[in-house]
């Protein structure tokens, strides 16, 4: 088979997984390229080559990606990609960004789940509280994003502007709905403690007691995960949990591996994306269902070869969370 061929057949079954199963595709083509149904036909078998403006006209009304098809024949992965080196593109478009993406998953209708393989917290934890969220919100702007209005600035609790944190909320709020799993190891508290010890030992606090109220709070947010990982839901309050609609939280623990914090989302049995991170905040996106499909089978590997701490397994999440929690408690006893 020749690859222009290959590729028309490629082509055509994308259009068929985004019709409706009872739409004849064969009819939408004739009708959309104003063919014959013969004619139609015989651009679904591959034996009449479909000029370039049937292709576009196509693309355009089925929303297929061209580029996506292109990639898996030639071995190739395209991502969409933000930089932060970009007029414009600033740490609020990141946040909205992130926003956009979970209203889509939750308008979905679809069956969803999104699978989080951290390297330090997953980041939708710190939005949830407000001490976490604008010290990291501080220091990625200062130290990754060079951000010339935090070069001379020292951190304190009201150093973000409130639009920030009010993005970040709605992050959380969001996040909150969708059932998640995630896959931590024993690193994944250590980045943001490194961090906070460093800018004590830099002086970056204007305040030497907000140290302490910073790392009592990652206390409070440590507990609240191993609250939604014992109970293996999300929801807060302190009522059991009586139906599953709630149980939408896995946690899971790597011993060996060292995450990358990839994010991978999963909606109905076919629709993928997978979200890696690069140059610490940046992410590249991309629904490229080869790359996908790897992505999916390396975090399922990861969880055969994970212990399962949510619900199960109570000892090991004590021990887990415990050693986490000494991490915390010595650091605060060496800054007191």
């Amino acid at each position: 088979m020749d690859s222009l061929n290959h590729f028309q057949l490629l082509f055509f079954d994308q259009i068929k997984r985004k019709i409706p199963k009872q739409t004849s595709l064969v009819d939408d083509i004739s009708t959309h390229l104003n063919i014959s149904i013969d004619s139609a036909y015989r651009r679904l078998r591959g034996e009449k080559e479909m000029s370039f403006s049937e292709i576009i006209n196509l693309a355009k009304t089925y929303d297929v990606s061209l580029d996506s098809i292109v990639s898996n024949y030639f071995n190739e992965v395209s991502f969409t990609y933000h930089s932060f080196s970009d007029p414009g593109y600033t740490l609020k478009k990141y946040l909205e960004s992130i926003l956009g993406h979970l209203e889509f998953l939750k308008t979905s209708n679809e069956r969803k789940q999104m699978i989080y393989l951290s390297k330090d917290f997953p980041i939708f934890h710190y939005f949830r509280y407000p001490k976490i969220c604008t010290f990291k919100m501080y220091f990625w702007q200062r130290f990754i994003l060079n951000d010339p209005n935090y070069t001379n600035t020292d951190y304190n609790f009201e150093v973000i502007p409130k639009e920030l944190l009010h993005l970040s909320n709605k992050i959380y709020g969001l996040y909150d709905e969708i059932p998640s799993i995630e896959i931590w190891n024993r690193e994944t508290v250590n980045s943001t403690l490194n961090q906070i010890e460093f800018f004590h030992e830099s002086g970056l606090f204007t305040n030497h007691q907000d140290v302490i109220l910073l790392l009592e709070e990652l206390i409070l947010l440590l507990e609240s995960i191993e609250k939604m990982a014992e109970r293996g839901s999300k929801k807060q309050e302190d009522d059991k949990v009586e139906n599953d609609s709630f149980s939408n939280y896995e946690l899971h623990y790597n011993e060996v591996t060292i995450g990358d914090n990839t994010i991978f989302f999963k909606l109905g049995d076919d629709r993928k994306i997978s979200f890696i991170t690069a140059n610490v905040l940046n992410i590249l996106k991309t629904t490229n269902e080869r790359f996908c499909a790897d992505v999916e089978a390396m975090l399922s590997n990861l969880l055969m070869k994970s212990t399962k701490i949510s619900v199960s397994s109570q000892k090991i999440r004590t021990k887990f969370f415990k050693i986490q929690y000494d991490k915390i408690n010595n650091l605060i006893s060496i800054l007191r």
